[in-house]
């Protein structure tokens, strides 16, 4: 009984401290993302509409709420089985660190929370990276659909978005995640099937529609944006996510969110605004991913029902 008293103090230290620090490093990098753009912020004549603000708000929260259940959904599928509530804080907590370059980071802070539950470090690698290829296909798609346009205005061929989103695909198929598992000692569960994975796909396409349905929003703030560039922002939203996602191999993914955004979102609205649009929706962002953070991470386990997936 005392060892598992001292496992369980060791638990909750380990999670503290991931988690706060967590937190603290990445109010620091919201802090040092605005203050090289303070100038631009600080003369820019704000007419801030605030009744947006919270719709941005919550419709960025169903969304965020959207890829942890899947992130979930993944995890309990490939035999990572924990309380719901236990996913959404290991998935919140960890997604701050993808702010950090290089995607190692939060790939090792899951693998960390997750190692107080008793889940391997591999498990946690592989399902990281299904869903690193469940989020590309589905961005790939929604791009096909609604950001045509673009591709045709920068000269970028559907051919080669066709061709990832097909091997994104295999590469999800059970029997490569079965032998990827089995290389690194961890058994697939037989309830695995690919409609599963059709169906994660399936979600992050919803995913991927409120993000661009946030960034209306988010532009909506400052400056009135007609209703009918929805479908452009979807567009917009999910190409550059995509390019970014797809860099995340590197140290950073060198700001092509930021000036991506800026540069097709001169579509709609003037070149200025633009700029303030896609910095405000990269603080805005952080902030409200912090406050969610905050949130699971501070509340009672004891005092909350936990459910499974």
């Amino acid at each position: 009984m005392p060892v598992n008293i001292e496992k369980s103090k060791t638990k909750n230290v380990v999670q503290a401290i991931l988690g706060i620090g967590t937190i603290l490093l990445s109010i620091s990098i919201l802090a040092v993302l605005i203050y090289p753009q303070r100038q631009t912020l600080i003369t820019y004549d704000w007419h801030i509409h605030w009744p947006v603000i919270l719709l941005t708000f919550t419709i960025f929260s169903l969304n965020l709420f959207v890829v942890a259940l899947i992130w979930a959904w993944i995890m309990n599928t490939l035999g990572g089985k924990l309380p719901l509530l236990e996913h959404l804080r290991v998935y919140l907590i960890s997604h701050l660190a993808r702010r950090l370059p290089g995607t190692v980071w939060y790939v090792a802070s899951r693998a960390v929370l997750y190692k107080q539950g008793n889940i391997s470090a591999k498990l946690t690698m592989v399902a990281s990276g299904m869903e690193l290829l469940v989020m590309i296909v589905s961005g790939i798609i929604i791009s096909l659909i609604f950001a045509v346009s673009i591709m045709a205005s920068y000269g970028v061929g559907y051919g080669w978005f066709m061709i990832f989103a097909f091997v994104g695909g295999m590469l999800l198929h059970p029997r490569i995640v079965r032998f990827v598992l089995q290389k690194s000692n961890v058994d697939l569960p037989e309830v695995f099937r690919f409609r599963m994975v059709i169906q994660w796909i399936a979600a992050y396409i919803v995913a991927w529609v409120l993000g661009g349905i946030v960034l209306y929003g988010v532009g909506n703030i400052i400056v009135e944006i007609p209703p009918i560039n929805i479908p452009y922002l979807i567009g917009c939203w999910s190409i550059i996510g995509v390019v970014s996602t797809t860099l995340f191999f590197l140290p950073s993914n060198l700001g092509i969110t930021e000036v991506g955004l800026s540069l097709l979102l001169t579509m709609v609205v003037p070149a200025p605004l633009a700029v303030v649009v896609a910095l405000l929706a990269r603080v805005l962002l952080i902030a409200f991913e912090i406050f969610w953070a905050s949130i699971i991470f501070f509340v009672d386990k004891k005092k909350v029902i936990h459910l499974r997936l």
